[in-house]
């Protein structure tokens, strides 16, 4: 947190890449061809209404669960504040806009959090 308040304003957009990705191309050509996107977030995938995991899967369960994994993982506040527009979306590679950034660091702040998938396009998608 500290760095965000130190530096926000140094930076209009923040990349995130997880360690493990793989990327041939050139580094500097792909981050020039989204230098002059508006966009609050850019993502690897689409974002998506997330669909609860069914059944329940537990360890050794022999059924086949359909959904999304992490769809229970959240706090009660982020429930109540995504309600029917909870969303996820892959982040293999993304990129934050600051004031992304901003309303995520609020939005944790005042108790409303969940699994990152979910938590930052659910946020873009509410628009709060």
């Amino acid at each position: 947190r500290r760095s965000l308040e130190d530096r926000a304003k140094d930076y209009d957009f923040t990349w995130v890449l997880e360690d493990d990705v793989g990327y041939s191309g050139s580094l500097p050509e792909l981050l020039f061809a989204y230098a002059n996107d508006p966009s609050d977030l850019i993502s690897a995938g689409n974002i998506e209404i997330a669909k609860p995991r069914f059944p329940i899967a537990t360890y050794g369960c022999s059924h086949r669960a359909s959904g999304w994994y992490w769809y229970h993982t959240a706090t009660q506040e982020f429930e109540r504040r995504a309600d029917y527009q909870k969303s996820c979306s892959a982040e293999f590679v993304q990129r934050f806009s600051q004031a992304l950034l901003q309303e995520l660091d609020r939005w944790s702040t005042e108790g409303a959090s969940a699994w990152s998938e979910s938590m930052t396009p659910t946020v873009c998608v509410t628009g709060q």
